[in-house]
């Protein structure tokens, strides 16, 4: 059985390492671009080939 304690401190851990790079100001620039690149890196990649090759 997985420790869920450990999986939570690990999160909170990367969030606080990833939200310490970068000021308040700066994080409406950054969010769309990551959510962009995690659901394309979330797409097969059959598909993903397949729109870098029609762009």
């Amino acid at each position: 059985m997985p420790d869920y304690g450990y999986i939570a401190k690990l999160i909170r851990l990367i969030a606080d390492l990833l939200h310490g790079a970068y000021r308040p100001p700066q994080h409406e620039r950054v969010t769309l671009p990551v959510t962009a690149l995690h659901r394309f890196d979330c797409v097969p990649v059959r598909h993903r080939l397949r729109t870098i090759r029609s762009s």
